[in-house]
């Protein structure tokens, strides 16, 4: 017999959100590790937020939400908050109750500045890594190294002179004015809206952009992420990233690579001497 659509809504529900998650779906272990590495740090988050005024969102749910946010490539946080509130996994791997909405995107660009000064994202990663370790998911003799750039928000338009205060005659505040016979240089000019982002380009014929550098420090045999650095768009930042990389890796987990990988990018002689005299680190470029 054929079934009809039942269009009677209904004013409350009952349902478990663990039978309506699959019992093999990755995210079950996932959670799990990420939620004690989590209870691992709460004394730092705690340190970090103020006894007094009215309670935050956790700490732990935006963390949680960002991981999501990269897993699933949700690409702005305005949207991964309107999946938050249909999607009953994403609920679930938050620890939210069904009938809870979620929070306003702007609440990640409140606490960001926040999540930086006490370096909770950080500790997060270190912790995940160091559990990584203790495991033996990482491996310590062989690893790579590698950067690329982030395009800024900025707009080229906000490229203006260090000593610029007001929009140039005949233009308005987003400068439709004609840069013909202008030297654009990081020297002299900077961008009002992003000033940390630097005018570069990743190589000979392609197009300069306003941009963050970002670089990654993976173990070989396993591929496991090991260290991550954002930083200044120059032509040295590959190289000092790498070194300060390794140096958090030695200080922090207590690992010395024997060999480093790397492309065309580090290929400095001073670098690769250093790799080998200060590390004992053979470097392949």
């Amino acid at each position: 017999m054929r079934g009809n659509e039942d269009r009677q809504e209904m004013f409350l529900y009952s349902t478990d959100l663990q039978k309506r998650i699959a019992p093999d779906h990755p995210l079950r272990r996932m959670k799990r590790l990420v939620d004690e590495e989590l209870a691992r740090l709460s004394a730092k988050f705690s340190a970090a937020y103020s006894t007094m005024g009215r309670p935050s969102i956790p700490p732990e749910q935006l963390i949680k939400a960002s991981l999501l946010q990269a897993l699933y490539s949700i690409r702005s946080e305005r949207q991964l908050c309107e999946q938050i509130n249909y999607n009953i996994l994403f609920q679930w791997f938050l620890g939210m109750k069904p009938d809870q909405e979620a929070w306003d995107h702007s609440t990640f660009s409140q606490n960001r500045r926040r999540f930086q000064e006490h370096g909770l994202l950080q500790a997060f990663f270190d912790s995940s890594v160091a559990r990584a370790i203790a495991e033996e998911a990482v491996r310590f003799e062989h690893f790579s190294v590698d950067g690329s750039l982030i395009q800024s928000f900025a707009s080229i338009k906000s490229f203006r002179p260090k000593e610029e205060k007001d929009p140039p005659q005949g233009g308005d505040s987003n400068r439709w004015a004609d840069f013909r016979g202008e030297k654009l240089s990081n020297e002299t000019h900077e961008s009002k809206t992003d000033p940390e982002a630097k005018l570069f380009r990743k190589g000979a014929g392609q197009e300069a952009k306003l941009s963050h550098s970002i670089h990654l420090l993976m173990e070989n045999s396993h591929a496991m992420l090991d260290g991550f650095e954002v930083g200044e768009a120059s032509g040295k930042a590959e190289r000092a990233a790498a070194r300060s990389m390794l140096a958090r890796l030695s200080k922090r987990h207590w690992i010395w690579p024997k060999t480093l990988g790397g492309d065309a990018g580090y290929d400095d002689g001073k670098f690769l001497d250093s790799l080998e005299r200060e590390r004992g680190i053979v470097a392949h470029v």
